[in-house]
C-alpha cells in the first residue's frame, strides 16, 4: 500500500511541477511530452544491525495513458529479481 502512495504522489507532483526536459542531450519543452511521468520508487534492503534498514531510491519513467492511471516498466516496480 505504501508503493501506491508513493506512485500517487510522483503523479501528483509531476501534475502540478513544469520543467524543460532533456532529449537526445539538447533541452526542450515539457509541452513536447505532456504525457510522462516520473515515479519515485523507495526500497528497504536489508536490515543493518543498529542502523535499521537501509533504503534505496529509485527513479523511474512512465507515460500517462489516462488521468490516473501510469503505465511503466514492470521492473521499476516488481525489481529486477521479479
Amino acid at each position: 500500500m505504501r508503493l501506491v502512495g508513493v506512485l500517487w504522489l510522483s503523479v501528483l507532483f509531476t501534475t502540478f511541477y513544469t520543467v524543460d526536459t532533456i532529449t537526445y542531450g539538447r533541452v526542450t519543452s515539457r509541452s513536447l511530452s505532456p504525457s510522462t511521468a516520473l515515479i519515485h520508487v523507495s526500497r528497504r534492503t536489508r536490515h543493518v544491525r543498529g542502523h535499521g534498514y537501509n533504503v534505496r531510491n529509485e527513479y523511474c519513467t512512465g507515460s500517462l495513458i489516462s488521468r490516473q492511471v501510469v503505465i511503466t516498466a514492470g521492473h521499476c516496480i516488481q525489481g529486477k529479481r521479479g
